[in-house]
Order: structure tokens, then sequence, then C-alpha cells
């Protein structure tokens, strides 16, 4: 009797695998290089404080530093975040710090996941996670600031636009606004390239439940923090005050003559490349994910180089860059390939 064998496919791959090792391998090098002081530094007291407050008392008016009436130089979405993290898992700067880094560590997958799928190469997908892996990232991962949850809320948005839930995506990034406005630029530039994309080729996009359901929720949320807003007005526009001439203290061109702006220009360059040689080919178009991701990774950078902080080197140091890798990998990938054929065409035709 001759026996079939029937090949089960793998619900787990190799290169999932991979993924979910990078992110282990991330939690772990935080966890080992986490801060070990238990009082939060100056900078984690910010977000962590009114944090605190809230798991404390439910309220987004911190008088444990002095703010009776709220916070309105940054918005409530990490408070929340992290505040529901210590009502669940404890009053404490550790739990706070460990949230931020499983956070970090999921996103390092999530991220995997998505360059696999913008390169079609395990091989550019692997070595793009492996170059997120920074120590801009560790610290990320150990602070309680927003990068944590900005990081990974971009490798959702990436992974929605590569699955072609670009609306869900673009109301997730104008979502992220509500947790920091570092993405505000780019929330603007994808919705603009994408605009553009489809009014050119005379298509719109198609909607589905996901991108609903997504574009209620953001909207609500953003309807609750404007009535937050307007019902404190004069302290809003105070803070945000401080917040501008704290901004304005550096020229703006001295930002741009650091490190970081040279990898923003040099990044620039290369992709201003690719789009010209894809605007003489015809192939700037809806199915082609260079332009947009492009834009998103250069968007990144530059917002974070303008943002002159040190805590912003994550995205202009390691995101920024690492995507902007992966889709000129995939580029270089793609014209080899393509050289390649056309060398063994003219051998068949020279044998004919």
């Amino acid at each position: 009797m001759t026996k079939i064998q029937i090949n089960r496919p793998y619900l787990i791959g190799f290169y999932e695998l991979f993924a979910i090792l990078a992110g282990a391998i991330v939690l772990l090098l935080a966890y080992l290089n986490q801060l070990g002081f238990p009082l939060p530094c100056n900078d984690e007291a910010r977000f962590y404080l009114p944090a605190l407050w809230w798991a404390e008392h439910q309220s987004l008016q911190p008088a444990n530093i002095n703010a009776p009436q709220g916070i309105f130089w940054v918005p409530d979405g990490f408070t929340l975040f992290i505040g529901s993290a210590l009502a669940l898992f404890g009053h404490s700067i550790e739990v706070a710090r460990y949230t931020c880094e499983v956070t970090v560590a999921l996103g390092v997958c999530l991220f995997a996941l998505a360059f696999r799928k913008l390169s079609d190469s395990w091989l550019i997908g692997c070595l793009s996670t492996l170059l997120l892996v920074t120590p801009p990232l560790i610290f990320a991962a150990n602070m309680v600031r927003m990068e944590a949850l900005i990081f990974t809320v971009l490798a959702i948005c990436l992974l929605l636009h590569l699955h072609s839930y670009r609306v869900a995506a673009a109301t997730l990034l104008f979502g992220s606004m509500l947790i920091h406005p570092i993405l505000a630029p780019t929330a603007f530039a994808y919705f603009a390239i994408n605009f553009a994309l489809y009014f050119y080729a005379k298509k719109m996009p198609v909607i589905r439940t996901l991108d609903w359901f997504l574009f209620m929720v953001v909207g609500l949320a953003f309807i609750v923090e404007l009535i937050h807003i307007f019902q404190h007005w004069d302290l809003f526009k105070q803070h945000m005050n401080y917040q501008l001439e704290r901004k304005r203290g550096v020229a703006v061109y001295i930002r741009f003559l650091r490190p970081q702006g040279g990898i923003f220009l040099l990044c620039l360059l290369v992709v201003a490349r690719f789009i010209y040689l894809d605007s003489l080919a015809k192939n700037l178009s809806i199915n082609n994910h260079f332009l947009t991701v492009a834009i998103i990774g250069l968007s990144l950078i530059f917002t974070a180089v303008l943002g002159y902080e040190m805590s912003y080197n994550f995205f202009s140091v390691t995101v920024g860059p690492t995507i902007i890798f992966c889709i000129v990998a995939q580029k270089l990938a793609l014209e080899q390939t393509s050289t390649s054929n056309i060398k063994h065409q003219r051998c068949d035709i020279r044998l004919i």
C-alpha cells in the first residue's frame, strides 16, 4: 500500500521565529541595561508622575507635579497608557519601565514582519531588523517616555500600509498625535502623497471595516481631547508658548549641521535618485510602495532632527534610516534581478 504524506503548513515559519527572537533579544538587552535606581530621573518624571496620579486617582490633573488643572504641553495618550499598566500591575517605576521595554520589543517584532513584507526578501528583512538593535533603541526601551509607544504605533502603521489598509494607516498616524505630535509631519506627508497618487490614478481607496473602526475610534478620541483643551484654553496656550520658546533656543541650521542632519541629507539624496528613475520609467503608481514608505522614513528623520532632543535620536539615527535602508535594498535587489534577466535573455538570443 502506498502511503500518501500530506505536508501541513507550519503556523510559524523561520522568519516569524526570527522576528520573535529579535524582540526577545531586545527585551533581554533592555532588561540587562535598565536604569537601576528606584526613583524616576527628571526626564522620566514628567511622564511617569502624571501616569501614577491617574492610576491612583483616575484624574488627568496631577497634583504631584503641581499641575492641578492638568498638563497641556503633551497629549494625554501616553499618560493613559502607562497609567493603565500601573493600575493593572502595580504602582512603581519598575512596572512603567518594564511596560516600555515590552512595548519596544513588540515593536521590533512588528517591524521585522513589516520589513519582510516590504522587501519580499528574508535576508533584507533580517538585516533591516538587526539594524534596529542599536544603543538608541535600548535607551528608548529603558526610559518611561513616549518613544516606546510611538515606535510600536509606527510599526503597526507600516504593516497596515503594506496590507493595503491605507486609510487605517493614515488614521492611526494622525491618532498618534494623541500620544505625542512627533509623527504629525509624517501623518500629513503620508496623507498628501497617497491623495496625490490616488488622484493621479483617478481611483478611490478601498475602505474596509478596519478602516471605518479606526477612523471612528480616533475621531472620537480627538473630539474628547479637543473638548478638554478648549475647557482650559488659556492654560493650553501658556504650555504651548513655553514649548515653542524652548524649541526656538537653537537655530534651525545648527540642528542640521549635526551628524543627524547629515544622515537626513544622505537618505534624501539616495531616495531622490530612485524616485527620479521611477519617474522616468513611469513607475510612480499606487502599487509602488517605495515612494510612500520613503516619505515615512524621511519625514521621521526630518522631524527628529528639527526637534533637537537627545531622545529623538532614536528616530533620526535608528528607525528612520533603517526604513530607508530596507526600501533601498529592495530596490537594488530588483535592479540586480532585472539586470541578470536581461543578460540571460541576451545569452539565449546568441545561442539561437
